[in-house]
C-alpha cells in the first residue's frame, strides 16, 4: 500500500467520502507513520521571519523616535507611526505563537484543537495586517504633508489618505465578519459547523490588489515635488535609496500574491499557510523601515 500511489489515492478518496474531516486526518497520520514517511516541518521559517523582521523594524522605529526627540521635531506622522506599531508588535509576536502551535507542519500531524487555535490566531492576524499597513501609509502621507507645502499637492495627499483609511476600515470589518457566525472563521474547517462565509480567496485578492495600488500611488506621489527641490547630490542619493526601499515594499506585496493561490483552496492549511504568513510579516516590517528612514539622517547632523 505504501509503495502503490494509485491504491493510496483510491483509499484517500474513500476515506474522505465516508469519514469526517477529523477522522480522515487521524487515518492519514496513522498511514504516514506506518509507511515511515518523514514529517515535514518549516515552523522555524515562521518564527525566525517574525523575530528578525520585528527586530529590524523596532531598531529603525526607536532611532526615529530618538531623532525626533533630540531635535524636538515630533509631528502627527510620528504619532500615527506609534499607532501603526500597536498593530505591528502583536502581529510579529503572534508569528512565534503560530510556529509554537504547529504552523509549518502538515495538518494531519496536529491535534484538532491546535488546528482550530492556529486558524483563530490567523483570524486575528488578518485584521492586524490590514491595520498595520493602513496606519504605516497614513504616517508616510502625514510626512509628505510635513515637507511639501503646496496646496494642490496637500489636497491630493488628503484624498489618498481618506481612500487608504476607508480601505482599512472596510477590509478589517470584512475580515472580522467574514463568517456568520463569526467563530466559523476558525472552526468551519471541521465541516461540522453550519455557516455562511465570504469568498476568502476573492477577499484576499481584492485586499492585496488595493494595497498594491496605494503602494504605487504613495511611491510616485512626491516625485514631481522632489524634482523641484534644490538639494545636494548626497541628499539626492539618500532620497533615491529610500525610494528604492519603498519600491521593494511594492515588490514584496506583489510576491505575496503568489502565496494567495493556495490560501483559500488548500486542504493542508497548516503547511500551505506558511508563505502567506511570512510574506505578510516581511511586507509589514519592510514598510516600517521604509517609513522610519527619512527621520534618521538628522541623528548625524550637528
Amino acid at each position: 500500500l505504501c509503495a502503490d500511489m494509485e491504491e493510496t489515492s483510491s483509499l484517500e478518496l474513500c476515506i474522505n467520502h465516508n469519514c469526517s474531516i477529523t477522522e480522515a486526518l487521524v487515518i492519514k497520520n496513522m498511514t504516514e507513520t506506518v509507511c515511515g514517511k518523514p514529517r515535514r516541518d518549516r515552523s522555524n521559517a515562521v518564527s525566525i521571519t517574525g523575530i528578525v523582521g520585528i527586530s529590524l523594524a523596532m531598531i529603525t522605529f526607536l532611532l526615529r523616535v530618538l531623532a525626533r526627540t533630540v531635535h524636538h521635531q515630533s509631528g502627527i506622522d510620528d504619532w500615527t507611526m506609534i499607532m501603526a506599531m500597536g498593530f505591528v508588535l502583536p502581529l510579529s509576536a503572534l508569528s512565534v505563537v503560530l510556529a509554537n502551535h504547529g504552523l509549518g507542519k502538515d495538518i494531519w500531524t496536529l491535534p484538532s484543537d491546535e488546528i482550530t487555535y492556529i486558524l483563530y490566531i490567523y483570524y486575528i492576524d488578518e485584521s492586524l495586517y490590514i491595520g498595520s499597513l493602513t496606519m504605516i501609509k497614513v504616517s508616510i502621507l502625514f510626512f509628505y504633508l510635513r515637507i511639501f507645502p503646496k496646496k494642490v499637492f496637500r489636497r491630493v495627499v488628503y484624498t489618498v489618505m481618506t481612500g487608504n483609511i476607508l480601505y482599512g476600515i472596510i477590509f478589517i470589518l470584512l475580515s472580522i465578519f467574514q463568517c456568520i457566525p463569526v467563530k466559523a472563521a476558525w472552526t468551519r474547517w471541521e465541516g461540522e459547523v453550519p455557516a455562511r462565509c465570504l469568498d476568502i480567496n476573492a477577499l484576499g485578492w481584492a485586499s492585496a490588489g488595493i494595497n498594491i495600488f496605494f503602494d504605487v500611488i504613495i511611491l510616485i506621489l512626491p516625485l514631481p515635488e522632489l524634482a523641484k527641490l534644490v538639494m545636494s547630490y548626497q541628499r539626492k542619493i539618500h532620497i533615491l535609496l529610500m525610494f528604492g526601499l519603498g519600491s521593494f515594499v511594492t515588490i514584496v506585496s506583489i510576491l505575496r500574491l503568489s502565496s494567495l493561490i493556495k490560501f483559500a483552496n488548500t486542504q493542508d492549511i497548516t503547511w500551505d499557510y506558511v508563505p502567506i504568513g511570512y510574506w505578510s510579516t516581511v511586507e509589514v516590517h519592510v514598510s516600517v523601515v521604509c517609513a522610519c528612514l527619512p527621520a534618521l539622517p538628522s541623528l548625524f547632523r550637528k
